[in-house]
């Protein structure tokens, strides 16, 4: 009898992704590997190492050490961009704040044995069983057709003549850490991933899928189409064992959005509202019903997109969550792999266990991002303030100005609104730059001095502890 087919399917969802590596710790413990890893946006960026051989342990590990590195370390703003729109006065010149370059490059820094798709077919599957490699399916959108791709192993294509499989683009052209990070590009936050350009081939070269207009090939996050893959793993992988961590399972909740939302905030909301229609359509889907499915929902709120102070909390939560789940549903640590998986997977069955915070042990690190002022913030924003102020001020003085110069009778007002908005230009990216001088100088000097101040109170507290 042929083995089925376990799939791990790990959804978007920011920051609180890292709740996937406590889940796939919890996994393993239980004797659950699986033969293929899905995943959109944050569940392609964390599941990536996993599938490509990194251990869960070393995935935490790993993790963290991001966090004291700071968002410096994988943020990088899209400067030019803004520059350049702001000189031209043209909008569509800036279609990102960050440019996404340094999270690709965080991605292929941590890939063990497999650093592109093509690089599967040198494994043999002993190879692949003991240097711990999965399968792995990459969900992003092409902007140029508006097609669902999945960037996947050359086995999965090739078994495609047409490269596409239930209307989904199959590619296995990227290398892995390119396709995440085509998957994890959230609209308007991050720019938009481009292949790049060769002379011998079209860019990144996936087969362009009959009736849809061709065109540049730019992707942007997979959520936009699918935030939780299930058909993917089901119709592509061929998994009829699917286990999954849907984050955007929580009830939509006004106040989120009522004050201080910002455009992440906006398009992170906007993708949850796609994702709940999406999971109802899909787990009626005539062959994901066929498949026995577990789907967690750990329940997380109050975790911004880019909150990697939280990442210790949540991938601890991921860890309960898992482990609650699973022995509900009768697995246990010490029983062999192949009775958990029977008690897990009865056939045709739908489990969805909704995670309740009360139920579980909340870890002292839980965050409280509004407890505590953020200086940095603080600063940023008044950055912000202080440069709409100057925009108001200086385009103001300059329509004034171009009042008096046409009744002083110049020449031509056309000619005088042009100087005084040469001008303006010219005043508002000098204000521009000096506002984001100051902000960030403002942030440095805040961030150490915060940093500074959780020293001096780890000292302190541990002073008390040994007088008591």
């Amino acid at each position: 009898m042929k083995k089925e087919r376990i799939a791990l399917v790990l959804s978007g969802g920011g920051v609180a992704g890292a709740a996937h590596i406590g889940v796939i710790q919890a996994l393993e413990e239980y004797g659950i590997v699986p033969d293929a890893v899905v995943g959109t946006s944050a569940g392609a960026f964390f599941g990536a190492a996993y599938a490509a051989g990194m251990s869960p342990v070393a995935m935490r590990q790993t993790a963290l050490s991001l966090v004291q590195d700071g968002l410096n370390a994988f943020l990088d703003p899209n400067y030019a961009g803004l520059g350049e729109a702001i000189a031209t006065l043209n909008y569509r010149k800036f279609d990102g704040y960050l440019l996404g370059e340094r999270l690709q490059h965080v991605i292929g820094q941590n890939l063990r044995h497999i650093k592109r798709f093509r690089d599967y077919p040198a494994l043999s599957p002993d190879e692949k069983q003991r240097k711990r490699v999965k399968d792995f399916y990459v969900v992003a959108v092409n902007l140029g057709d508006g097609v669902q791709t999945v960037f996947c192993p050359p086995h999965v294509v090739q078994a495609h003549p047409d490269s596409v499989c239930h209307g989904m683009r199959l590619c296995d052209q990227l290398s892995i850490a390119e396709a995440v990070r085509c998957s994890i590009g959230l609209p308007s936050v991050f720019v938009p991933y481009t292949c790049p350009l060769s002379a011998h081939t079209p860019a990144c070269a996936c087969k362009q899928v009959s009736g849809r207009p061709a065109g540049p090939e730019r992707y942007i996050d997979g959520g936009a189409r699918d935030n939780y893959p299930l058909t993917v793993a089901v119709k592509v992988a061929e998994a009829r064992r699917v286990i999954g961590v849907n984050l955007n399972l929580n009830p939509l909740d006004p106040v989120e959005v009522a004050q201080d939302s910002g455009v992440p905030t906006i398009m992170g909301r906007l993708l949850t509202i796609f994702a709940h229609d999406q999971f109802e359509a899909d787990v009626n889907d005539v062959d994901v019903v066929q498949a026995s499915l577990i789907t967690l929902d750990p329940a997380i709120y109050n975790v911004a997109l880019f909150d990697v102070e939280a990442i210790d909390w949540l991938i601890e939560r991921g860890y309960q969550v898992a482990h609650a789940a699973l022995g509900e549903l009768g697995a246990s640590p010490q029983a062999p792999a192949a009775e958990n998986l029977a008690r897990l997977f009865p056939p045709g069955r739908h489990h969805i266990y909704h995670a309740q915070a009360a139920s579980l042990h909340e870890p002292a690190t839980e965050p409280a991002p509004l407890a505590e002022p953020d200086i940095v913030n603080q600063w940023v924003r008044r950055g912000y303030v202080a440069f709409a102020g100057a925009a108001v001020v200086i385009f103001g003085i300059g329509g004034l100005l171009a009042f008096w110069l046409r009744y002083l009778g110049a020449t031509s007002s056309n000619d005088a609104v042009l100087f005084i908005t040469g001008g303006a230009i010219f005043l508002l990216n000098v204000v521009l730059v000096s506002v984001g001088i100051g902000f960030w100088v403002y942030g440095l000097l805040g961030r150490l001095w915060t940093r500074q101040l959780s020293r001096l109170r780890d000292v302190v507290d541990r002073l008390r502890a040994r007088q008591e």
